[in-house]
């Protein structure tokens, strides 16, 4: 540590078997008391990495033990410095199962609650390591519902040093960095899901859905740990281990879907977003299938109707015959077949591609534009036929104020074309936006609406505009309002 103008100049090899030799014929206490009691914190940085290339002396474990003991130099660890978060991440490698046993205790003691979580100054180094010592398929658990605390007291859309993207690349098929099993992963899965907190489970289906990723694997975080010799974890070898994996996860979806909890809805939706993968890449046809067929019998799928005919539309010509045809047989079963699927499905859904409401073979010869158009037209005309049904538009009325779909608009056109009391129906949204928080609000129907009203009755278009002017409900939206019609004198 004073060799001034001096480089260190030997290799790794010479310098860990002499540190290994100082280790074992000089007295321990001596050594900790010359590192500990008399040294600089850079000597107590370099002292402990030393120790970190030497994750196989028994004499670096026990120093490791020490310092995480009770009145240790690292006892707690819910109140390190930096100097202590150095020191912990490099001893980490040399005594994982006492490194946990350490977090731990801080996590369970009176100040857990602030220690797992983002008010912690060093939040990203604990989950970060906790990661590392998850590894091990003995201490995944633990390590992983520690995070699992970290991860939910943060917002879910938290971007920077996100602690829920971290967890997620635990629960990857590839590049996971954890030799757990699939079945562990489940474990901490199924624990969320069943929750009765809702941030529980939707963290929960976060991790369901990285576990049921066929497509893209990539991980930002490194997979060395000390001089362990390490691997990017659990990877499966055959096509038989791959259906395995994915068959373990499809149940769980599965048992969620057609279960009579909130949850069913989200995870329907994550299933279709995921089928395209696992249908081309991972190949489990039997298991869609079955999913497919037990979702139907208890209600539609109609995203999983839109997520097979995508599938269709984008690798059909490279598909075999006989998996087509498994593929045509899927589509016609989940196909929306009553009035309130169909407008869930063209109006309400929010997927925005229009192509996937076309047949394949209508496609050929007719422009995007024209095709986008059809659809939009279908969506009409299936809005002029919920508008005289007043049990499916009674049923629809909570969603079209609330849901984001990708073609309200025309939805709304289509209500408004076949009502036959245009203020009735009005007074039926306003009523329904009035029962629901102004934060979920959507007015893309009832600009529609409106449009056409005012394309063919400017009168009452125009009555509806000067009663929303000073409407506790529809006020706050009256700019949106005016400008979904053409503005003329009184309207400016």
């Amino acid at each position: 540590q004073q060799r001034n103008i001096w480089r260190a100049v030997l290799p790794h090899a010479l310098a860990n078997k002499l540190a290994q030799r100082a280790l074992e014929n000089i007295p321990l206490d001596d050594i900790l008391e010359v590192f500990v009691n008399g040294g600089s914190e850079r000597l107590l940085k370099s002292f402990s990495r030393r120790l970190s290339y030497l994750n196989q002396s028994e004499i670096s474990a026990e120093i490791a033990k020490r310092w995480l003991s009770k009145n240790g130099l690292l006892s707690d660890v819910s109140n390190l410095n930096d100097l202590g978060i150095t020191l912990l991440s490099n001893i980490a490698p040399i005594a994982p199962k006492v490194t946990l046993e350490a977090i731990e205790r801080a996590a369970n003691g009176d100040g857990g609650q602030k220690f797992t979580s983002r008010k912690n100054d060093h939040f990203d180094k604990f989950t970060r390591l906790l990661r590392s010592l998850a590894y091990d398929s003995e201490l995944f658990e633990r390590c992983t519902v520690l995070i699992c605390r970290f991860a939910l007291s943060e917002d879910s859309k938290e971007n920077q040093s996100s602690i829920r993207d971290l967890l997620k690349s635990l629960f990857f098929m590839h590049l996971s960095g954890t030799h757990a099993s699939a079945n562990q992963r489940l474990c901490i899965i199924e624990g969320l899901v069943n929750s009765s907190s809702a941030n529980e489970q939707e963290l929960g289906l976060l991790l369901l859905s990285s576990a049921l990723e066929a497509w893209h694997f990539n991980s930002h975080y490194g997979f060395d740990f000390g001089t362990h010799s390490r691997d990017y974890g659990y990877s499966p070898k055959t096509r038989e281990e791959v259906h395995k994996w994915f068959n373990v996860f499809i149940s769980l979806a599965n048992t969620l879907a057609v279960s009579d909890q909130p949850i069913a809805v989200k995870t329907k939706i994550l299933l279709a977003n995921k089928f395209r993968g696992l249908w081309i890449k991972a190949g489990v046809f039997d298991a869609l299938e079955k999913v497919a067929k037990s979702i139907i019998k208890k209600g539609s799928w109609n995203e999983g109707w839109i997520a097979v005919r995508t599938t269709i539309r984008f690798d059909s010509k490279h598909m075999d015959n006989e998996l087509l045809s498994r593929l045509r047989e899927l589509e016609k079963l989940l196909k929306p077949s009553n009035l309130l699927e169909q407008a869930r499905t063209y109006a309400l859904s929010d997927h925005s591609h229009s192509l996937d409401f076309i047949d394949a073979e209508d496609e050929s010869d007719e422009r995007a534009s024209d095709q986008y158009a059809r659809v939009e037209e279908a969506t009409r005309q299936i809005g002029r036929k919920v508008a005289i049904d007043e049990a499916t538009l009674n049923a629809l009325l909570p969603e079209i104020v609330t849901v984001n779909g990708a073609r309200l608009y025309s939805f709304g056109r289509g209500l408004a074309e076949g009502c036959m009391d245009p203020l009735s129906m009005w007074k039926n949204f306003r009523n329904q936006l009035s029962t629901v928080d102004v934060s979920q609000h959507n007015y893309n129907a009832l600009c529609g609406f409106l449009y056409s009203i005012s394309e063919t009755n400017r009168e009452i278009s125009e009555q509806i505009l000067n009663d929303a002017v000073t409407d506790n409900v529809l006020g706050a939206r009256f700019p949106l309002l005016q400008t979904s019609v053409k503005i003329d004198e009184q309207g400016v």
